[in-house]
């Protein structure tokens, strides 16, 4: 099945897979997301990258720290954004490609029953 139109719009997550690399070019670490949304009742993947390099990136520090996954030593814990959902802000660039442009964890209220996976 082939999916027709992604309206843009705010849709419920899950993180399907992570990985961090550094970059060979500029020697920056990034957290690669592949965040799996449900929209009208199909699965669709998005990748989503942040730089997780100190000083660098608030949005995954306000992720990390609404998923209990920065410990004492300020080290975060990855896997914890696997036990969360996520509202996940799809819009359109200008080549007409959608893409997240914002990811947010989502509280329990804020997940209708069939959004879930």
């Amino acid at each position: 099945m082939k999916l027709l139109k992604l309206t843009p719009g705010i849709y419920t997550g899950k993180i399907k897979t992570y990985n961090t690399r550094t970059s060979n070019k500029t020697g920056l670490t990034y957290l690669n997301l592949t965040v799996t949304i449900n929209a009208n009742g199909q699965k669709v993947d998005f990748q989503k990258s942040y730089c997780v390099d100190p000083g660098k990136n608030m949005d995954i520090i306000e992720i990390m720290e609404a998923v209990d996954g920065v410990d004492a030593d300020e080290e975060a814990d990855f896997e914890k954004l696997y036990n969360h959902f996520f509202k996940v802000s799809i819009i359109y660039n200008k080549l007409g490609q959608p893409f997240i442009s914002e990811l947010q964890v989502a509280e329990d209220f804020e997940v209708d029953e069939e959004d879930l996976f």
